[in-house]
């Protein structure tokens, strides 16, 4: 399946949220009439209905992509036979996974592969295939299931605009936090190379 259509579902998870809080908010107040009996404008409800879809499920959605790769490659490095394995050096061995990954997408591998190679390359395109799905599978339920939870807190005493205004602030926050000790990590670690260089 391609990836983008998962995507897709998901943006429109957060559009129907958005939906569904602001309509929420309108009927929880009387309709269109009595909004003035609202504590923020029903545009602050539908923001936070789509935030609370959104942000757990753009959280593990990140979350997963970094260390998916990892756990299948240390699942497919489980299951190479030891024989094959068996007194090879780190580096020969991140040689071996290297043309496993290869082969399993389609690129140049060094060397013709070994029936060994060659399944392990099958069940890395295998585990791979079944983490997508898993991971897809799990950003939408907590899209739907965020969702469902922040629509069930929608009503006239609802303080969405302040709580929408915090979160945002949160996360410019922390945006922030990230690039200020990355641009910090890289002086340190330049600092640190220059005086044992020098």
């Amino acid at each position: 399946m391609p990836s983008w259509i998962p995507l897709f579902a998901l943006l429109g998870v957060f559009a129907l949220a958005y939906h569904l809080g602001r309509k929420r908010a309108v009927a929880s107040a009387g309709g269109p009439t009595r909004i003035s009996t609202l504590h923020s404008l029903p545009g602050y409800y539908g923001f936070y209905t789509a935030l609370w879809a959104g942000l757990p499920a753009i959280l593990i959605l990140g979350l997963w992509l970094g260390l998916q790769d990892e756990v299948v490659t240390s699942l497919v490095k489980a299951e190479l036979p030891a024989t094959m394995t068996q007194g090879m050096s780190e580096g020969q061995l991140g040689l071996l996974i290297n043309d496993v990954k290869n082969l399993a997408t389609g690129n140049i591998v060094g060397g013709e592969p070994t029936p060994e190679v060659m399944a392990a390359a099958e069940h890395y395109a295998r585990l791979h295939q079944i983490a997508q799905l898993a991971l897809w599978g799990l950003v939408l339920a907590l899209a739907v299931g965020g969702m469902s939870l922040a629509l069930n807190r929608v009503g006239p005493q609802l303080r969405a605009r302040n709580r929408v205004e915090r979160t945002v602030m949160m996360v410019l926050i922390a945006f922030s936090s990230i690039a200020i000790l990355t641009t910090l990590g890289i002086v340190l670690s330049v600092l640190f190379e220059s005086l044992i260089f020098f």
